[in-house]
């Protein structure tokens, strides 16, 4: 519905938009089955990609999000070939001599080829919305890897933008190790995943980020005794992202509902002793993968 004589429309979500531009472009992070995706699309976002190290998740995103042709990448030759045999029992028949995923390999990265799928990818959600008349452009850049491979770089070069491009950087980090639903275990390795995602905002540059996490997170600290939050804000001050004081300053304005109810904002946040966030780079990081 345009709103204006300047040619700006309001989407059903209440995003405004110009009419003649570009979906804002988000890319998303900890993808799981596409929840996250599915409301940025349909807020009005286009997601130009997304990362999922689970492979029954990623074929699940797949099947709603994305469409043939697709691109795939991976970060290790062991989990192409985990991938393809993953693939032939979920989508060929036990017969059959076609492989899901051809190896091949560049100065930076493994990856597929542009992909041409007998079935699945591009089945669910959108061609639904595409049977009632609606039209939502699909994610096409599939990235099945450890965020923990992946830099910025890499991404963006898949991806085909520079520094800075992206509107938006989703995710929902593991939330295991945090909520009060499990055992909180300060040294629950996946924890630090939170930290890897910060990496990738300072990496990417996105115009805004989103991050989900449960409610208790607010109060958890490292086994260093850091908050939690405390120092993913210093990796994006030392990123030259934002500054830690306008991270501390975020931390009052606490979302209105009853979820959020007992969170009070950290009085302390920036008083603790920081440890200093070691960047990586595209140059350590070959080294690490292609010895």
């Amino acid at each position: 519905m345009i709103i204006n004589s300047n040619g700006y429309y309001e989407t059903a979500a209440g995003l405004v938009l110009p009419k003649s531009a570009r979906r804002p472009t988000a890319f998303d992070f900890f993808a799981g089955c596409g929840g996250f995706s599915l409301g940025f699309i349909q807020a009005g976002f286009e997601v130009v990609g997304m990362n999922e190290i689970d492979f029954s998740a990623m074929t699940t995103y797949c099947v709603n999000l994305s469409k043939q042709p697709l691109n795939m990448f991976w970060d290790t030759d062991k989990r192409g070939e985990e991938l393809n045999e993953f693939m032939k029992k979920r989508i060929f028949n036990k017969n059959t001599n076609k492989t899901y995923v051809k190896h091949c390999r560049d100065k930076y990265y493994h990856e597929s080829e542009k992909l041409t799928f007998p079935t699945l990818p591009g089945t669910g959600w959108i061609l639904g919305q595409e049977i009632a008349g609606k039209y939502y452009p699909p994610v096409k850049n599939i990235f099945v890897a450890d965020i923990r491979n992946l830099t910025g770089d890499i991404i963006l070069e898949r991806i085909g933008m520079k520094k800075g491009d992206l509107n938006c950087v989703i995710g929902g980090p593991p939330c295991q190790g945090y909520s009060n639903a499990g055992k909180q275990d300060i040294n629950d390795p996946r924890n630090n995943l939170i930290f890897e995602y910060a990496r990738m905002i300072v990496e990417l540059q996105p115009k805004t980020f989103v991050m989900e996490e449960v409610p208790n997170i607010v109060n958890f600290r490292t086994p260093r005794g850091t908050f939690v939050l405390e120092e993913f804000g210093m990796i994006l001050d030392q990123g030259d992202y934002m500054e830690f004081s306008q991270f501390c300053e975020a931390q009052k304005f606490v979302p209105k509902s009853n979820r959020f109810r007992k969170i009070k904002p950290l009085k302390n946040m920036g008083n603790n002793e920081k440890m200093i966030y070691e960047k990586k780079t595209i140059t350590n990081y070959q080294q690490k993968l292609f010895n």
